[in-house]
């Protein structure tokens, strides 16, 4: 039948255990309570062709296969209280359990896990395991410390951060307090967040703290008629990642001198017509492979793959596409395309979208030209049903 892998961190456990005493509490001397569920299916399929020339991949020496297919289940359960005429609690729980189809292998690992309480109209407090919705870019999110979102995905469910946060609402801004705990002190986190906002445009501005570093960063856009501008960037003393040396030797980013490491990106989405809408996306990673490196990594393949990244390793890159959306809305035709000129990576990728009701179908396929691939052609199929 296969096997199911549960694993749960001490620090989960203890917020596990603290969410479901506070929703007891909620429980028991609320005055109105309110319960809230989403569930939401996903069907995940890869038909791939493997590049047998690969240099990164010789021989299939990452075991892939041609077909793979996943089922991914979230049930979204949410629970708010009135208490005592003044306060406002929330607590909501996502976990996620993925499914590997060829194997039979399941895992579970909770998405979101979180209690907030309102206080009033202007202070939030939220403790627990929550997303975070920092960053304006459509592609690349520099101030999204944590993690960052697949590129190649129209909807992206990513999994949240351990936070305490406090929120205070002026009038057209607010301010935000963050502590993100983690395994040691020396890489758990603070963070300041200012949000700013306008009729047309929006701005917010951070600074992060941990045993690594300092990280400042800026988030702003402006929408026109039939046009948004936005960036977003980052400055930090630190890097998390590993270079390389001419000998192909690959150099640990803790072992490297601090210097300031620059991010940023630049975006606009501009609508054409009523139906066709055009995005572009640049992005400048400080910390990335410059030409010399990228020719180290080339010339030692495959013994360097922790530095390899399918879609851009090099400083620069771009993204561009042109989106056509159909009658009624049901359906959408989208033309994608990734560049880097330091590596010549190069992926040309249409997408297929289908919406009835609470049902969505993703088609796309993506093929590669350049140096760096792994596949000659990889295309999936997503099927995300919502109930």
């Amino acid at each position: 039948m296969g096997f199911l892998i549960l694993t749960f961190h001490k620090r989960s456990k203890l917020i596990i255990i603290g969410c479901l005493m506070i929703l007891f509490s909620m429980t028991t001397y609320s005055q109105s309570s309110n319960f809230t569920h989403l569930f939401i299916m996903e069907n995940y399929n890869e038909f791939n062709v493997l590049d047998k020339q690969s240099k990164v991949n010789p021989d299939n020496l990452l075991g892939l296969n041609d077909i793979s297919s996943i089922t991914r289940f979230y049930p979204i359960l949410s629970y708010n209280d009135t208490i005592s005429n003044e306060f406002i609690g929330t607590f909501q729980v996502e976990p996620g359990f993925f499914n590997n189809n060829l194997n039979f292998s399941l895992d579970l690992k909770f998405m979101e896990l979180y209690t907030a309480i309102k206080f009033d109209e202007k202070n939030r407090l939220l403790i627990g395991k929550k997303r975070l919705d920092w960053g304006s870019g459509l592609v690349w999110n520099p101030t999204l410390f944590y993690t960052q979102k697949d590129p190649l995905r129209t909807q992206n469910r990513l999994e949240g951060v351990y936070q305490l946060n406090y929120n205070h609402l002026f009038e057209k801004s607010d301010l935000e307090f963050y502590i993100f705990p983690d395994s040691t002190i020396s890489k758990s986190k603070i963070a300041i967040k200012y949000n700013m906002f306008g009729n047309r445009s929006n701005f917010s501005s951070t600074y992060i703290y941990s045993g690594e570093g300092h990280q400042l960063g800026y988030d702003i856009s402006y929408g026109g008629n039939q046009f948004v501008l936005y960036s977003e960037g980052i400055a930090k003393t630190y890097s998390r990642r590993f270079s390389i040396n001419p000998e192909g030797l690959i150099i640990d980013p803790t072992s490297i001198k601090k210097t300031l490491n620059i991010e940023v990106v630049l975006g606009s989405s501009i609508n054409l017509s009523e139906r066709i809408t055009s995005y572009f996306e640049y992005r400048y990673s400080g910390d990335n492979l410059n030409r010399n490196e990228i020719k180290a990594f080339r010339n030692y393949l495959p013994n360097n793959l922790i530095l390899y990244d399918p879609i851009s390793m090099g400083q620069h890159s771009f993204f561009g596409s042109v989106n056509y959306i159909g009658s009624y809305g049901r359906w959408s035709l989208n033309s994608r395309g990734f560049y880097d000129p330091t590596s010549h990576q190069l992926i040309l990728s249409p997408l297929f979208v289908y919406s009835l009701n609470n049902l969505q179908l993703e088609l796309s396929a993506l093929a590669f030209h350049n140096s760096f691939a792994i596949y000659d052609l990889q295309s999936t199929l997503l099927i995300s049903l919502s109930f």
